[in-house]
């Protein structure tokens, strides 16, 4: 999982996106972003470790999308290109995309996503 989020960090800074990781938050306190400021700060104290990977590459693909608040249209389009972006990581690294399940448990995705992810593997 630290190359995945190794690759994603990489990928942020490429962009000009600033990242800022952080253990100071409580593990209730999701990641945010700042889209115009091209900052998205990580909570790495989250309850649920499996799903960094999927918070980093939703909180760049808000700053990707550039969305100036986070409606729930707003949430939808970053976790697409979120989705997106990890199939990227896949395709770099050889990592088969056959399968929606297989690929949401691999990156923490929550489960209610896999209407998109079957989207983004089929393309």
């Amino acid at each position: 999982m630290s190359d995945l989020i190794s690759w994603l960090y990489n990928f942020a800074f490429k962009k000009g996106i600033s990242v800022e990781q952080t253990k100071l938050l409580s593990p209730d306190t999701p990641s945010t972003s700042f889209p115009q400021a091209k900052l998205i700060i990580i909570n790495a104290n989250w309850h649920d470790p499996n799903e960094i990977p999927f918070i980093i590459a939703h909180e760049i693909g808000h700053v990707i999308n550039q969305d100036d608040i986070h409606s729930p249209q707003a949430e939808m389009a970053a976790s697409f290109t979120a989705l997106h972006l990890l199939r990227k990581y896949c395709d770099a690294n050889d990592i088969p995309t056959d399968n929606s399940i297989r690929f949401c448990s691999l990156f923490g995705i929550p489960f209610k996503y896999d209407h998109l992810v079957r989207q983004v593997l089929a393309s």
